[in-house]
């Protein structure tokens, strides 16, 4: 008699990260998010002034010699430790730059195109966004449920600061990538209780920091809450320990090589103005005095010398405040802080939203650090802010429709259909902001540019305090040759003044003025088919012939 031991084997239903719903609002997503972007891409007449700078590093981090006829002694470390800018970005630009000169090479394979550099630029940062819906709808899908999640994502993306910023050739799309994946592993990891994941947080987080150095606020958030809920015994002690150590490590291990190789925790200016207390003023030379330049940053100016400390603490404060609002359309900006208080009995329960909370408080802490030291703040510097509370939005709206319902008149929020439309009507808001061509106003400074590619000599000065010009006539790279008696100068400069001093370099803003009134320069561009000067011409290029100068008085011989 034969005995048998043992039992049958139960079978368990493999868990489905999606179903067939999920993945059917993840594709609406990227097609949204698609859609979008191309239709902002095609739009657009030019790029944000920042985005040559994010170029230009492109183009020396992938030729750290610069020219090739005339190599100089640099190596892709002395790029690095000399740039201005963390080196994700600029790295995805020439690596998108690869790509589409192999899909579509122009009539000369050799030659290097700067336009579609700074195409690039759009589609790296576009492309990422469009990725960055996957992270940021599993973000929502653990903290609210499917429906809140993809109304979150949604407005987000259709935000006008949002959108266009990540079409525009800057870093946010790769920011928000890298941003919302790192948070999500964040919630993931305390909500599991999982090292693993938490060491993949600090990652992602170190990775973010190599885009922007503000990616370091998911590390410092999460690190914070994890400790707090250790003091607070909310969680055992033991295990917040350690998840706050996995956490560390992961940060440790994308982000310091980097800052073992610059020295520091970043090159910005603005963080290093910051952090090392530097006195503020003009930090913009131009392309010409310096190859590595990192980006021009747009920003909203305030006086950094006026009035007291508490004055200047108010004023970062109340443009802060101003900046928030118009980066969130207003209405998610303020839905967003009153779901915030709608929802605050969650987050003894729910410790995840404090992640969140925590995040954004590190980073305005260290912006109002920036703003005060440099005396700006932008629109774009507070979208970080902006994309919590489209969650907080969305969380808000459950607690703030019951309060409705029970109003005169409030039936209609008691219906499943009251979020839809409360989102729609959010996202209507945001489309005639869309609508319009980006930068079609600055379309002059690309034709002066283009001018100045066909008559500028490689010895000849260009004195271009917007930078766009410098960057159409191809001096991206271009160092200046060491100052001369006899030299030919070009100025550009916008017709009646300028409105933008403050966020250009006013020295070169000066030298560009005392090029356009000296009585022996001459307006060179644009003039009519006989040559003559086109007065009311919006950007105009004047010529400075100082040879022509000191040949009269030296009786020295003719010239071009």
């Amino acid at each position: 008699m034969s005995t048998h031991v043992g039992g049958r084997m139960e079978t368990v239903a493999p868990i489905r990260v999606t179903d067939r719903s999920d993945r059917v609002r993840l594709l609406g997503l990227v097609l949204i998010a698609l859609l979008l972007h191309v239709w902002l891409i095609r739009n657009s007449a030019m790029t944000a002034r920042d985005s040559l700078g994010f170029a230009q590093l492109a183009l020396n981090l992938a030729h750290p010699s610069g020219d090739p006829a005339k190599p100089v002694v640099r190596t892709l470390p002395d790029v690095l430790k000399e740039a201005k800018q963390p080196p994700a970005y600029p790295a995805t630009i020439y690596a998108t730059y690869y790509i589409l000169h192999r899909i579509d090479p122009p009539e000369n394979p050799s030659e290097f195109s700067i336009n579609l550099l700074l195409r690039a630029a759009q589609v790296a940062a576009a492309g990422a966004m469009i990725l960055a819906v996957f992270p940021m709808y599993w973000l929502g899908r653990m903290l609210l449920d499917k429906n809140r999640s993809f109304g979150a994502v949604s407005l987000f993306q259709f935000l006008p600061v949002a959108a266009r910023d990540t079409s525009d050739g800057l870093s946010e799309g790769l920011y928000f990538l890298g941003f919302a994946t790192a948070l999500a592993l964040g919630v993931a990891g305390i909500r599991k209780e999982s090292i693993g994941r938490l060491l993949l947080c600090g990652i992602a987080s170190g990775l973010t920091y190599l885009v922007r150095p503000e990616g370091l606020a998911v590390t410092l958030g999460v690190a914070i809450v994890l400790v707090g809920l250790a003091v607070v015994k909310w969680r055992p002690r033991v295990n917040m320990l350690a998840c706050t150590a996995a956490v560390l490590v992961g940060t440790g291990i994308s982000a310091a090589p980097y800052m073992l190789l610059i020295g520091g925790l970043t090159n910005k200016p603005s963080g290093k103005q910051a952090i090392e207390g530097a006195p503020s003023g003009p930090m913009r030379p131009g392309f010409g005095q310096n190859a590595v330049n990192g980006p021009i940053f747009a920003e909203h100016n305030t006086d950094p010398d006026r009035g007291s400390g508490l004055q200047k603490a108010s004023a970062v404060g109340l443009t802060m405040t101003r900046e928030y609002l118009q980066a969130s359309h207003y209405g998610i900006g303020i839905l967003g802080i009153l779901g915030c208080v709608l929802i605050r009995k969650r987050f003894r329960t729910q410790p995840e939203w404090i992640i969140l909370l925590a995040t954004v408080g590190v980073h305005l802490v260290a912006l109002s650090r920036v703003a005060y030291s440099q005396g700006y703040a932008s629109e774009r510097h507070l979208l970080t802010a902006t994309f919590v509370a489209t969650y907080f939005t969305m969380a808000g709206l459950e607690p703030l429709f019951a309060w409705l319902a029970r109003r005169p008149l409030g039936g209609f929020y008691r219906q499943p259909a009251a979020m839809w439309v409360w989102v729609a009507v959010l996202i209507a808001a945001c489309i005639p902001s869309l609508l319009k061509p980006m930068h079609q106003n600055r379309i002059g400074f690309k034709q002066a540019g283009e001018f100045l590619a066909d008559v500028i000599q490689p010895e000849d000065r260009l004195t271009d305090p917007y930078e766009w010009s410098q960057y159409y006539a191809k001096r991206t790279t271009y160092q200046p040759p060491i100052a001369e008696e006899r030299f030919v100068e070009y100025a550009v400069l916008r017709n009646g003044g300028d409105v933008e001093d403050k966020r250009l370099n006013q020295d070169l803003v000066e030298q560009a003025k005392r090029v356009a009134v000296d009585p022996r320069s001459k307006q060179v561009w644009p003039t009519d088919e006989n040559g003559v000067p086109i007065e009311d011409a919006k950007i105009k290029v004047y010529r400075f012939d100082n040879r022509l100068a000191l040949g009269a008085i030296f009786g020295g011989a003719s010239y071009r």
